[in-house]
């Protein structure tokens, strides 16, 4: 609307025009807070349903909210409260960054949270309902501190034994690398990975920053983003890594 975002989903034929049969005249407009609302990933099911995951703000909290669709763009009613799900703020600035669907149908969905002068990263898993699923950390959601500043996600992985990969920046008061953290299919932290499940990785001089992994079919693991230089500009950085990091 005139003074704050909304969700927006458009899908579009296979000549790039607006697929008619789909919401109205192809876009679907969704508004769920008070204030902005932002849409960060898009899921498909198996069964053509549509999920579209992002952030809704309500007076001074975000938090991570997820939508369900039929396959024609009409809302999921069995999904969250009329196809939508909005988590639980914790009276706190929520900033979802990428999601994933489970093999087994639960949705995953990673970001970072402002927790007083620092960041720290934040999963929560839905049920194919909408709802937290209470077998993944506390009550659906896991809070990590890596960093002893600011501590981002950005990128989200699974692995074929269901451990979740996730890859974003930790910064201390002079530097920000790299950073992988594994987690078992519960939430917990793999301490089998790096230190205590977390991997970091100096590339430039100062300042690195991944958004993105993805697991290789041989195991080993990509991580993407950028780096910044000895000359101030950003050189775009990959990184592979081994499956089982020590």
């Amino acid at each position: 609307d005139s003074l704050n975002t909304d969700f927006v989903l458009a899908r579009y034929n296979s000549n790039g025009t607006f697929d008619q049969n789909f919401g109205r005249n192809g876009v679907i407009f969704a508004s769920l807070g008070i204030s902005d609302d932002t849409a960060t990933s898009v899921l498909i099911q198996p069964d053509g349903k549509i999920i579209v995951a992002g952030i809704t703000a309500n007076g001074p909290y975000s938090s991570f909210a997820n939508l369900r669709y039929n396959a024609d763009g009409s809302p999921d009613k069995s999904f969250g409260n009329n196809g939508i799900s909005v988590l639980p703020a914790y009276n706190m600035m929520n900033f979802p960054t990428a999601s994933v669907l489970q093999p087994d149908g639960k949705i995953l969905s990673i970001g970072y949270g402002v927790m007083n002068s620092g960041r720290d990263i934040i999963l929560w898993r839905c049920n194919n309902n909408g709802t937290p699923d209470l077998s993944f950390g506390t009550d659906g959601r896991v809070v990590k501190d890596i960093g002893t500043f600011s501590d981002k996600a950005y990128g989200v992985a699974l692995q074929k034994d269901g451990k979740i990969l996730v890859a974003g920046s930790s910064a201390n008061e002079s530097f920000i690398d790299f950073t992988l953290t594994r987690f078992n299919a519960d939430g917990v932290p793999d301490i089998s990975f790096g230190k205590a499940g977390v991997v970091k990785t100096p590339i430039g001089s100062s300042f690195d920053y991944a958004r993105c992994v993805a697991v290789l079919s041989d195991g080993k693991i990509v991580a993407a983003g950028y780096s910044k230089n000895e000359l101030g500009t950003m050189d775009f950085a990959v990184v592979r890594y081994l499956g089982q990091l020590k």
